[in-house]
């Protein structure tokens, strides 16, 4: 009865419609398949050090999105960017996009030769439940990441103690500021070679922070001009049980 009932709301103009023809459907999943898999191979992944700008002094640490561009020669930073958002479960949101990928591999030949079977009806379903997530995080809002800013700020106040404390460890009896900026700077390429970073609160790039990326030198928030030595003697009194290791140095000289 409820059938009959809703044939009867449907226009007259749509039930006049002729069916789609077989040549009309295949375009139709085509169109679909390419839209989707443009986005889950186009579209990078924004992560929490590119949506939070660093600010090193007066200068700005550039963390966007780059992918290489055959037609520009070169590196170029990417506008398709799906927003880092702190709530999404990052791991099963990458699943869902590799499963999409996989099922793109599949589908390709079949939706080319225009093989419609069960199979196909199942893979064709799960490609666009999977795609069509990635695609929604891409088209969704930017979260706000007002918290992440001041978590940031936070992080440079880490820095700082970190550099003070290292710092006075590694000064030496008439070293000028130079020098043992010089030290410090040598001490954080060191424990960058040997890569080990088995605090997961301080990656490698927590340190990388410290160093401008162009010059191989600090950046300018740790020299002298904004980083007085009486500031850092006076961070060096600080607690340290929230920094990270201060690697080979194990006491004051």
């Amino acid at each position: 009865m409820r059938l009959q009932e809703d044939e009867d709301n449907i226009p007259d103009y749509i039930k006049n419609l002729p069916p789609p023809t077989d040549e009309k459907i295949w375009a139709s999943i085509e169109d679909q398949f390419n839209e989707f898999n443009d986005t889950i191979l186009t579209v990078k992944l924004e992560t929490k050090e590119q949506a939070v700008r660093q600010r090193h002094g007066v200068t700005t640490v550039d963390k966007g999105v780059y992918w290489d561009d055959p037609e520009a020669s070169g590196r170029v930073r990417s506008w398709l960017q799906i927003p880092f958002d702190p709530s999404r479960d990052e791991e099963h949101f990458l699943e869902v996009w590799e499963t999409a990928k996989q099922l793109a591999k599949t589908l390709r030949p079949k939706i080319s030769e225009q093989r419609m079977d069960v199979q196909f009806l199942g893979e064709w379903g799960a490609f666009c439940r999977y795609a069509g997530i990635v695609e929604a995080e891409y088209l969704r809002d930017r979260p706000n990441l007002q918290h992440l800013k001041g978590a940031a700020r936070q992080s440079r106040e880490q820095h700082k103690r970190w550099y003070a404390h290292v710092f006075m460890r590694l000064r030496r009896e008439g070293d000028d500021r130079k020098a043992t900026d010089m030290r410090v700077l040598d001490h954080i390429h060191e424990l960058l070679k040997q890569d080990d970073f088995p605090n997961p609160a301080f990656p490698r790039i927590w340190f990388d922070e410290i160093i401008n990326e162009s010059t191989e030198d600090l950046t300018r928030a740790f020299q002298e001009g904004a980083f007085k030595l009486q500031d850092i003697e006076e961070l060096s009194k600080s607690p340290t049980d929230d920094l990270p290791s201060f690697g080979f140095i194990t006491s004051d000289p």
